[in-house]
């Protein structure tokens, strides 16, 4: 690896094909300590990708004043915003695909402007950039625009481009990347399971190599644990996955409300967020809107999103703000704490309370928080509103959210989510929740290598067939 690592870091415009495992955020974080006079841009997709360069770059030493690390999202954003008028884009609050677009066109033209082009050159000596395979047409034209600006090298793997969705189109390995970057060479040694599981990381080889020809995978030969999907099953696996309390645990499902679904039953496990997080937004929005009774029965409504066991301890008090009347504190009354921090909620005619209600709610026994992230942005979003610095509740949502875009995430110890959502990244164990609902052989294959000691697959068919690359 020593010299793919040379090679890439010397490469004016280089690209690496690095299947899931061999080493890409290794090669990355190699090329950039390569250096004491480096100080590279390094950009991502996602903020669980931050998290694991962040993480790859502190387990070698490398020094923070050697890079900048940001998604390529929030690396556009915020070019386009400090040069408005250059850029031609006002609107800082994307949030479609379409007003991405715009985005990463606006960079674009930002870069051809002399000016704002040796800023960029003044601030960085080189650029590297993750998970190329999943970067969309204009995205792909921005970076084209920095290369010409900075040494470029990607990092990239086209059985794990699964970004196009929503009318977005995504790059074409041959015709996009090839045609524009040097190839430097590939990594195949699959490192994530040299030390756990080897004959795990031999099979994901295998895996890779039937999918590229169109192969039939049968999963009852080779180290994996297939069972047919039996809902109960399914939870049994996951509890017992839990036992070991120093292990990482990733349960795997297609569709974002059975993740929701599942971790609300799983004791232990919380529910990824996509970056859009949408039902806090929502939540913004509508708090916004609401004041009195009305305010107040959407906070617990938002709470029973992301609780269990709220309808039990805030019952009576939920049928109360329903009905536009407030709820009557007695000697029996459960949690009147929590009641009170409502009603004067309620009774404020805004929003000033709200920070206190949430963490009221919080502190609720026989409850438990499974979508922790869009529960504490909220928390956050309104500290940062009642301190009197964000024009709105959507505005401090906005900006937290903005804040978790830039910095990245640690996730809990066990999630569920989506392979959207943790490609990029390492578990110890893996459970594939519903194998037969992975829409192609990109999403298949991001799933069955997430673990690096045991891989657990519920399906209603052992063996699976994709078409050839």
């Amino acid at each position: 690896m020593d010299e793919i690592v040379r090679r890439f870091a010397q490469a004016r415009r280089g690209a690496v094909v690095a299947p899931a495992g061999c080493g890409k955020t290794e090669l990355i974080a190699a090329a950039v300590s390569g250096s004491d006079r480096n100080r590279a841009l390094v950009l991502t997709h996602t903020h669980a990708g931050i998290h694991a360069l962040r993480k790859r770059m502190q387990r070698k030493h490398v020094s923070s004043s050697l890079y900048h690390l940001e998604t390529i999202a929030g690396w556009a954003l915020r070019l386009v915003m400090n040069f408005p008028k250059r850029s031609g884009v006002r609107d800082n609050r994307p949030r479609t695909s379409t007003q991405w677009k715009a985005v990463y066109v606006g960079a674009r033209r930002a870069l051809a402007v002399p000016a704002i082009a040796r800023v960029v050159q003044r601030s960085y000596t080189c650029t590297y950039i993750d998970e190329y395979q999943d970067c969309v047409i204009e995205q792909h034209d921005l970076i084209l625009a920095l290369a010409e600006l900075l040494p470029c090298r990607i990092v990239g793997d086209p059985l794990q481009g699964i970004f196009g969705f929503g009318g977005q189109e995504i790059v074409d390995w041959g015709s996009d990347v090839q045609q524009n970057f040097d190839a430097v060479g590939e990594l195949n040694q699959p490192w994530r399971w040299t030390n756990a599981n080897s004959d795990l990381g031999a099979w994901t080889v295998e895996v890779r190599a039937a999918l590229e020809r169109g192969g039939c995978i049968d999963l009852r030969a080779g180290p994996v644990d297939w069972r047919p999907k039996v809902r109960q099953d399914q939870l049994a696996a996951c509890r017992s996955a839990l036992r070991n309390r120093r292990s990482t645990i990733v349960a795997i499902d297609s569709v974002a409300a059975r993740c929701h679904a599942w971790a609300r039953q799983l004791p232990g496990f919380t529910s990824d967020e996509e970056m859009e997080a949408k039902d806090l937004f929502d939540a913004a929005r509508e708090f916004d809107r609401l004041t009195g009774h009305a305010l107040a029965a959407a906070v617990i409504r938002l709470a029973k999103k992301c609780h269990t066991g709220v309808s039990q301890q805030l019952g009576t008090a939920a049928t109360a703000f329903e009905e536009k009347r407030l709820p009557r504190i007695q000697r029996n009354t459960k949690h009147p704490e929590t009641v009170k921090a409502l009603t004067a909620l309620a009774t404020s005619g805004g929003r000033q309370g709200l920070h206190s209600a949430l963490g009221r709610i919080d502190q609720l026994p026989g409850c438990r928080i499974f979508r922790s992230e869009v529960w504490r942005e909220m928390r956050s979003a309104a500290k940062f509103f009642e301190s009197g610095e964000a024009e709105s509740l959507e505005d401090a949502a906005w900006r937290m959210r903005d804040r978790t875009r830039r910095k990245g995430k640690k996730l809990p110890r066990a999630i569920v989510s989506r392979t959207l959502l943790v490609k990029g990244m390492e578990f110890d164990h893996a459970l594939i929740l519903d194998a037969s609902g992975l829409a192609d052989k990109e999403n298949f294959y991001v799933a069955v290598t997430r673990a690096s000691r045991s891989l657990t697959i519920f399906s209603d068919d052992p063996v699976f067939t994709f078409g050839a690359s």
